[in-house]
């Protein structure tokens, strides 16, 4: 098993709240599609539950934290436990409400030089 796994594991207690305050957002249908996306990106977590995907993105991918936050910002309550459980990608920033963004947002995180 890998080290990011055992991450997943062994912060579940940080893992549990985010995914339930994601799931019963106010943009829950949209959260559900960028999941999806997100697991489509990653198909080697396939054999894993859902809450075991979500916690690994979660984790490991901090833009996918940012997106979570995103569709949380409308709930100032939901978006403070958020952001003290995970802390977002500091030099990500999405200035765009979440009515405006569709669903199976991602990001492609490659820092290439020209």
């Amino acid at each position: 098993m890998n080290y990011r796994l055992w991450k997943v594991y062994l912060n579940i207690w940080r893992v549990v709240p985010f995914y339930v305050l994601c799931k019963h957002c106010k943009f829950k249908d949209r959260v559900k599609m960028d999941i999806a996306m997100w697991k489509e990106k990653n198909k080697e977590l396939k054999e894993f539950s859902d809450l075991i995907q979500f916690g690994y993105f979660a984790m490991n991918m901090m833009e996918f934290r940012n997106i979570m936050l995103n569709r949380l910002h409308r709930n100032k309550i939901s978006y403070i436990i958020s952001r003290i459980l995970f802390k977002p990608l500091e030099s990500l920033y999405i200035n765009m409400p979440p009515e405006k963004i569709g669903g199976g947002y991602t990001f492609n995180m490659d820092f290439q030089q020209l």
